[in-house]
């Protein structure tokens, strides 16, 4: 049972915990800054967005209104396609879908006002999930959409340039070991249709946890890893340490 001396304790952690997801998406702009033509994808996307809310309807303008989530997933298209093109490694990559993760999450309160915390994730066992669940969902697919079109371009890119492939170059530890876990995580929540901040939320970890495993920054305890695969729906064994 907790007492009342835990509850700061607790509070603290999760403000530390949100604390270091907001630096993370610092960190991600930052990254996407390197990119000669980021002021152009600001001009770019700064004016696009200023055209979609000049046509707003006042049916958009209400709180979970379908016009609204309507006009918010075009909003959000329209940050996906500018951020898209600053896509030219993969570090530019995990940064874009570091983004889109966090768009998802204003995204979803714009539309609903609601803390994405409350709302559960949604069973593989329920036939019907609960409307918020759904709406949530397809802000969800939408941001995962444009985090799968980085990876395709980087692709392409890649094929394109000739590069080396990971197994081609000598990696650093971390960067062979995010490359292992991607390599098997990638195309699971592609196959999910989740983006990794989902796969925190259906885990009941803090998205920040998630972007360390991946980018092989952390080594999760027992207990964190069951978590992940469960959220996955795979075996503990088959998930890369």
């Amino acid at each position: 049972m907790n007492t009342p001396d835990d509850e700061p304790q607790q509070e603290s952690q999760w403000v530390k915990a949100e604390r270091a997801w907001q630096e993370g998406v610092a960190k991600a702009f930052a990254v996407l800054e390197q990119n000669p033509d980021f002021p152009g994808a600001l001009v770019r996307i700064h004016d696009r967005r200023q055209r979609a809310e000049r046509n707003i309807s006042a049916e958009a303008k209400k709180c979970l209104s379908a016009a609204r989530l309507d006009h918010l997933l075009k909003v959000l298209d329209i940050y996906g396609e500018g951020f898209l093109r600053m896509v030219t490694d993969l570090a530019s990559q995990k940064a874009l879908a570091t983004v889109m993760d966090d768009l998802f999450r204003k995204t979803w309160f714009q539309f609903s006002g609601i803390p994405l915390e409350t709302i559960p994730p949604t069973s593989p066992f329920v036939e019907t999930p609960h409307p918020y669940q759904s709406l949530r969902d397809q802000i969800t697919k939408r941001a995962h959409f444009w985090v799968m079109k980085g990876y395709r371009r980087l692709a392409a890119l890649s094929k394109r340039e000739g590069a080396p492939t990971p197994s081609e170059v000598d990696l650093a530890p971390q960067a062979r070991k995010s490359a292992t876990r991607r390599a098997f995580t990638v195309p699971v929540l592609d196959k999910c249709e989740m983006t990794p901040n989902r796969w925190a939320a259906k885990a009941g970890i803090h998205p920040s946890m998630v972007y360390d495993y991946l980018a092989g920054k952390s080594n999760p305890r027992p207990q964190t890893r069951k978590l992940l695969a469960d959220a996955l729906h795979v075996n503990i064994l088959d998930l890369p340490r």
